[in-house]
Parts: C-alpha cells; sequence; structure tokens
C-alpha cells in the first residue's frame, strides 16, 4: 500500500507543474489515481488537497475553452451564411 501510495503521487505530480499540457484522458486517469490515493491516504493529505485543486481548474480551463469554440464556431458559421 505505501508502494501504491508512491506510485500515485509519483502519477500526480505532474500537476505541481503549472505548464504540463494535459489531455482529457489524462486528466481522467489522474482523477482515478487521486481517488485511489485519498483511499490510502485519506482527504485531509496536503497533497491529495492541492492535486485535487488542481484537477478542477485544469477541467475548468478545458471546459471555459469549450465553451470559446462554441462561440467562434457560431460567429463563424453566421458569418458563412451572411455571405452566401
Amino acid at each position: 500500500s505505501k508502494d501504491r501510495a508512491g506510485t500515485l503521487r509519483a502519477n500526480l505530480a505532474v500537476l505541481d507543474k503549472a505548464d504540463a499540457v494535459l489531455t482529457e484522458a489524462h486528466i481522467s486517469t489522474l482523477d482515478q489515481d487521486l481517488a485511489a490515493l485519498k483511499a490510502i491516504v485519506g482527504d485531509q493529505d496536503q497533497a491529495v488537497i492541492t492535486w485535487g485543486n488542481a484537477l478542477a481548474t485544469r477541467r475548468e480551463t478545458i471546459a471555459a475553452l469549450r465553451t470559446n469554440l462554441k462561440r467562434l464556431d457560431a460567429v463563424t458559421w453566421v458569418t458563412t451564411s451572411v455571405q452566401a
């Protein structure tokens, strides 16, 4: 269990790098790793809290980018249809 916690912490350490580019699939995997680590060390562990916040921020960023893309797609569609 201690070895498993070490492996999970090593996986989650990527979240300590603000410039790390993470795909949604990677974020999903990290969510699972965080849940597994929480089960071992508890949800009051400082690293668990920090990584949980980092994952939430990454998901919010992706959601904001999606919203912006939808807005841009809508503008492109209107512009194209007006030109026709």
